[in-house]
C-alpha cells in the first residue's frame, strides 16, 4: 500500500529531528523502536537491559515507526506506524500510518490509515482509514 504524502512527510520530519524515547526508565534519542524477543533496538542499535517482563516505552514527540512484541507505548506526539504483538498504545497525536495490534487497546486523537486488532478497543476522534477488531470496540 502506498502510504499518503502526510505519512511519508511525517516519516521525513521524525527523521530530521530526534524523539525523546524513554525505554524502562533509560532514555534515548531516535526515531525508531523495535522489541522483538526481548531485545529493544532504538534506529538500528540494540540497547542492553536486565532481564524485564514488561517493556514501557514512552516517547516524547513523533516517532516514525514502532515494531515490538509485547510492551505498553505511550507516545507524545504523532505516530507513523505502529506493530505489537501485545500490550496498550496511547497516542496523545495522531496514527499517521498503519497498525497492527494482536492483542491490545489503542486510543489517540485521530486515524489517517488503517488499524487493525485482533483482540482489544480502538478510541479515536476521528477516524479516516479503516478500523477492524475481531473482538473489541470502536468508540469515537
Amino acid at each position: 500500500m502506498k502510504l499518503p504524502s502526510f505519512v511519508t512527510d511525517l516519516m521525513n520530519k521524525a527523521k530530521a529531528s530526534k524523539s525523546t524515547i524513554i525505554v524502562n526508565g533509560e532514555t534515548f534519542e531516535g526515531n525508531n523502536v523495535s522489541v522483538i524477543n526481548g531485545e529493544v533496538i532504538v534506529d538500528g542499535k540494540k540497547v542492553v537491559f536486565p532481564d524485564r517482563k514488561e517493556v514501557i516505552i514512552t516517547v516524547t514527540g513523533d516517532i516514525g515507526n514502532l515494531q515490538a512484541g509485547r510492551c505498553r507505548l505511550e507516545v507524545g506526539g504523532s505516530v507513523g506506524n505502529v506493530s505489537v504483538s501485545q500490550g496498550a498504545v496511547v497516542v496523545e497525536g495522531d496514527v499517521k500510518g498503519e497498525v497492527n495490534l494482536s492483542q491490545g487497546d489503542l486510543e489517540c486523537t485521530d486515524i489517517f490509515a488503517d488499524v487493525r486488532i485482533d483482540m482489544g478497543n480502538v478510541k479515536a476522534s476521528t477516524i479516516h482509514g479503516s478500523v477492524k477488531t475481531k473482538m473489541g470496540n470502536i468508540t469515537r
